[in-house]
């Protein structure tokens, strides 16, 4: 669906004009299918530890505006805007 907003630059770069319904300071938890699956493997190995709830997060979460900003520059493309939860009433 975005495909038919984005818009190849001269420099390379996508130009993909939308509007994201969050502020970018929302915290997510990133944590990678490695860790989760060694920390579960060590989990099950251990008796003494079955039976109990683990949260396997990470100690300093990251923001939206974080991972945008990584997707960004990975794949090279540019334009999202955050305007919160209430700035899509106007429409795309």
């Amino acid at each position: 669906m975005l495909r038919q907003y984005a818009n190849l630059q001269e420099d390379g770069r996508w130009h993909i004009p939308v509007r994201l319904n969050v502020t970018g300071d929302e915290c997510r938890n990133l944590i990678s299918v490695d860790w989760v699956s060694a920390v579960t493997t060590y989990l099950v190995l251990k008796p003494e530890h079955h039976g109990r709830t683990y949260h396997l997060t990470p100690l300093e979460p990251v923001t939206a505006r974080e991972i945008e900003e990584a997707m960004c520059s990975h794949f090279g493309y540019y334009g999202p805007t955050f305007v919160g939860p209430d700035g899509l009433a106007g429409g795309l």
